[in-house]
């Protein structure tokens, strides 16, 4: 019997966490492809505390996405909105955007790169430009982004796993970041398998996350995947820095065994306390209780993040902290600021001096 395509039917109890720590959920519904002369729904997921700064976020772009927030999808749910809400408030990843695509009746044909003999298929370059072309550049447009490919992560399962592969593989600079469950690397005589056997050359700077479980007619791919987690570590890829490699021992291919361990995922791809490949946040704290009704803003220049004439709003915090954060600021580099009340009334005292890539706390006094 051929490898099972369509996952199986999912009930999962998320587990709870506080309403402080809860993100939430906006729905783009029939979102247009001039590309593919389709539409679908595409739901994003805002982490905790996004509507309270200005700090970008990483970006994780999810296959059948119409699976990954809904629990009456006819396929089940992964309920990831728990998920990750309990990794972020727990520190064991850090805080993503996370962009749920959903499918179409064109499944097959838009997750497969090449077409295969038995089942068709073949669009999974026009699907990949879609991504890149249509949908990225709204979500970048719309919330506030890292951008950069070492931000932006794909993932899926099943042939979703396949184009989170090959995603990653071949457009290295946009999706730097790619998670493959259960990948359907037997699609068309494994034939992404093949080309990263055979390939020379410098690899694709990207992380790969792959996994399996071990159970069911096809053994979930098992022979697939360690495989092809094998062609990638003869290629240099390291086992725990660019490389990840997970068994899940009695799981078969389906939802529940995706959402029970998709976590393992989450973690190696937007590991905790790490700035993304590439780029450093830099975090400005003020130490100030300016009253109510008041707001705290910077001003100052660097390369790449403003100029003296520009205001850069903070987030109020509690304790009278107010924060600004940002990755626009190359890593290392030295720069001023100083601290207004309203955008007006400039603290006293010489300017603050601060490097990118580090926490700076200042406890400003004003006239």
């Amino acid at each position: 019997m051929r490898r099972a395509i369509l996952p199986a039917l999912l009930l999962l109890v998320a587990l709870a966490v506080p309403a402080a720590a809860q993100g939430r959920i906006v729905r783009h519904a029939g979102f247009e492809s001039r590309l593919l002369a389709n539409e679908r729904d595409v739901w994003v997921y805002l982490p905790a505390g996004y509507d309270l700064g200005s700090a970008r976020y990483p970006v994780l772009y999810l296959d059948d996405g119409n699976n990954m927030f809904d629990p009456s999808a006819p396929f089940g749910g992964w309920r990831l909105q728990g998920t990750l809400d309990r990794m972020i408030a727990a520190g064991e990843m850090r805080a993503v955007i996370a962009v749920a695509v959903s499918n179409t009746p064109d499944r097959i044909y838009e997750y497969t790169p090449t077409e295969d003999e038995e089942y068709g298929g073949g669009g999974g370059g026009t699907y990949l430009r879609f991504l890149i072309e249509e949908l990225k550049p709204f979500v970048d447009r719309t919330y506030r982004t890292e951008r950069g490919a070492g931000s932006t992560g794909i993932l899926g399962s099943s042939l979703g796993g396949l184009q989170a592969f090959h995603a990653a593989w071949t457009r290295w600079d946009v999706f730097g970041l790619s998670g493959a469950m259960s990948p359907s690397f037997w699609w068309d005589d494994r034939f992404l398998l093949r080309e990263v056997q055979r390939f020379s050359g410098t690899p694709p700077r990207a992380r790969f996350y792959l996994d399996s479980g071990d159970q069911g007619p096809s053994r979930d791919g098992k022979a697939d995947t360690e495989a092809m987690r094998d062609a990638l570590a003869a290629k240099g890829y390291e086992f725990g820095k660019t490389l990840s490699h997970w068994l899940d021992r009695g799981a078969a291919h389906n939802e529940i065994a995706w959402a029970g361990r998709v976590g393992r995922a989450l973690a190696f791809l937007f590991p905790p306390g790490t700035p993304a490949p590439g780029s450093a946040t830099t975090r400005i704290r003020v130490h100030f209780d300016v009253g109510w009704g008041h707001r705290i803003a910077l001003r100052g220049g660097a390369p790449g993040w403003g100029s003296w004439r520009n205001e850069i709003r903070t987030s109020w915090n509690p304790g009278n902290v107010w924060v600004y954060e940002t990755t626009a600021i190359k890593a290392g580099t030295i720069f001023e600021f100083k601290a207004l009340v309203d955008g007006a009334s400039w603290e006293s005292g010489p300017n603050h001096v601060a490097r990118g890539g580090e926490t700076t706390d200042v406890f400003p006094r004003f006239p």
